[in-house]
C-alpha cells in the first residue's frame, strides 16, 4: 500500500483557509487552485447528449431503463470520464443544477478542467424506470454502475474511448459507488461527498423522521416534505433553497440500507484513491478532526486516502456557497489519478 505525502493543491498553489484537507500526514489548509467561469454548459459543451442505459438490477429481474446525461468539452477518445451518483430524493441535477449560471454546477466545473461527465438518473429517480423498490438496494444499484462502467470499456459505450473512470457519489450514490468499487475494482479513483463511516445518530433520527411514502407510486418509494436540513442555511443561497425545495424527488426503502453501506466489507476492498468530501454542519456524520484517524482504517488498501472538511456546508456540500472551491480540490485529487491530456479541444 502506498499513501499520499503531501496536500494536492493544484497548479497555481494558491491556498485558503476554507477548508481542512487530511492525508496521510496530518492536516493541512485546502487550496484554490482552478478558476471556473460559471456560463453554464449551453454555452461550452462540445457534447450534450441525454442517453438510455439498459441496466439489470438482477439477473433475473429482467432490463430496466436509465436516463443518463453526458457532457465532454470536446472528443471523448482518450479523455477520463467523471460518472457521477446524486443521492436520496436527488435525481441527477443535483450535479447541475439550474442555478446561478453554472456557479453550482459540477458537471460545468469538471467539464472546464476537460472532464466529461456521465450524470445519472438512478433507477427510481428522475426520467428512469420505476423497478419494484425492493430492486433497488445499495448492492443492485452497485451491480448496474458495474454493468455501465463494463459498457464503457468493452461493450456499447467503448466506442466513446474514455481512458480512466472516476466514480464521483453524493451520500447514498457514494454508498452505492464504494460497493461497486470495492466489488469489482473497476474504477480509477473514487470522490465520496457527504458520506463517512460515524454516524450523527441525532441527524440520522432527524433524516427517518422526514422521510414518508410518495403519493401516487409504487409501494416502497419514499420522499421528503423538506429537505433543508440538509444544508447550512447561512452560507446557503436563497435562490438554491428555493430550487431544491421545489424539486424534492424520491427514493425507496430497500436503498435506505446505510447499515450494509457503512460495513467495512465494503469498503476494504477498495485499492483505488479515495477522496471524502463532507461539509463541517453535515448533520448526518461525524466531521470532528479526530474521527479522522478512525476513517481512514476503513480503507487499509486504499493506495491513496484523503479527507476534506469543508468549512460553512451542510450535508448537500456541493450546493453551497463555497461550492466552487469544493470543485477545484476535487479536480486537484482527481488530476494526480487521471489527468486530462492537455491537446484536448477543450476550454479552461
Amino acid at each position: 500500500m502506498t499513501s499520499s505525502r503531501q496536500f494536492a493543491f493544484g497548479r497555481s498553489g494558491h491556498l485558503n483557509d476554507d477548508d481542512v484537507r487530511w492525508d496521510d500526514d496530518g492536516a493541512g489548509w485546502g487550496g484554490e487552485s482552478h478558476r471556473f467561469d460559471f456560463r453554464g454548459h449551453e454555452d461550452h459543451h462540445a457534447i450534450h447528449k441525454d442517453l438510455v442505459l439498459s441496466v439489470a438490477p438482477t439477473a433475473t429481474s429482467g432490463d430496466f431503463n436509465m436516463h443518463a446525461v453526458l457532457d465532454s468539452p470536446g472528443s471523448t477518445e482518450g479523455r477520463p470520464l467523471m460518472i457521477l451518483l446524486p443521492g436520496f430524493s436527488y435525481d441527477h441535477t443535483y450535479w447541475d443544477p439550474p442555478v446561478g449560471n453554472g456557479k453550482y454546477s459540477f458537471v460545468d466545473a469538471a467539464n472546464d478542467a476537460g472532464y466529461a461527465t456521465l450524470n445519472l438518473d438512478r433507477l427510481g429517480t428522475g426520467t428512469s424506470d420505476k423497478p419494484p423498490a425492493d430492486l433497488t438496494t445499495i448492492q443492485d444499484q452497485a451491480d448496474e454502475l458495474h454493468q455501465i462502467i463494463r459498457s464503457i470499456k468493452s461493450g456499447a459505450l467503448s466506442s466513446y474511448g474514455f481512458s480512466k473512470i472516476v466514480l464521483v457519489g453524493h451520500s447514498l450514490g457514494s454508498g452505492i459507488a464504494q460497493t461497486e468499487a470495492g466489488t469489482y475494482h473497476d474504477a480509477d479513483a473514487l470522490v465520496l461527498t457527504g458520506f463517512r463511516h460515524e454516524v450523527n445518530p441525532a441527524g440520522a433520527g432527524e433524516f427517518a423522521n422526514a422521510i414518508r411514502p410518495a403519493a401516487g407510486q409504487p409501494d416502497g418509494y419514499l420522499t421528503f416534505d423538506d429537505r433543508s436540513f440538509l444544508f447550512d442555511s447561512n452560507n446557503t443561497s436563497p435562490k438554491i433553497l428555493a430550487w431544491d425545495a421545489s424539486h424534492i424527488g424520491m427514493g425507496t426503502a430497500a436503498e435506505l440500507n446505510f447499515a450494509f453501506a457503512l460495513d467495512p466489507a465494503r469498503s476494504v476492498g477498495i485499492t483505488a484513491p479515495v477522496l471524502e468530501v463532507v461539509g463541517d454542519h453535515d448533520l448526518l456524520f461525524q466531521t470532528d478532526p479526530s474521527t479522522f484517524a478512525a476513517e481512514r482504517a476503513f480503507y487499509p488498501n486504499s493506495s491513496d486516502f484523503e479527507q476534506l472538511v469543508v468549512k460553512n456546508a451542510g450535508h448537500d456540500v456541493t450546493l453551497s456557497q463555497n461550492a466552487h472551491q469544493t470543485f477545484a480540490q476535487i479536480i486537484d485529487f482527481v488530476e494526480k489519478v487521471a489527468p486530462v491530456n492537455h491537446h484536448h479541444d477543450f476550454l479552461v
